[in-house]
């Protein structure tokens, strides 16, 4: 991991902090509980992914999870993007 790398992590991770009130290692950890901590890395592993073009492997290395899992958390944070895209349009 390059320090650029690293500096985006770091940011990421006090902006979710100072967002949701968890600390860095609840982020890092491996607690489930309450729902919207999984929430909270799901949004930091989309961004990652998406925004920065990281590999899923990577984005799993200081999580200390494997690329399925973060697969399938980006994959769920994109179905919470479109519900809520959806609904954003049925409203207008």
């Amino acid at each position: 991991m390059s320090i650029e790398d690293k500096i985006v992590l770091e940011k990421m991770l006090e902006a979710m902090c100072i967002a949701s009130g968890f600390e860095r290692a609840d982020l890092l950890g491996v607690r489930r509980t309450p729902p919207r901590l999984c929430a909270c890395r799901y949004f930091i592993w989309y961004h990652l992914y998406h925004d920065k073009r990281w590999s899923l492997s990577e984005v799993g290395k200081p999580f200390k999870r494997d690329h399925v899992t973060i697969l399938q958390g980006i994959r769920k944070t994109d179905d919470i993007i479109s519900t809520l895209g959806f609904e954003t349009e049925r409203s207008i």
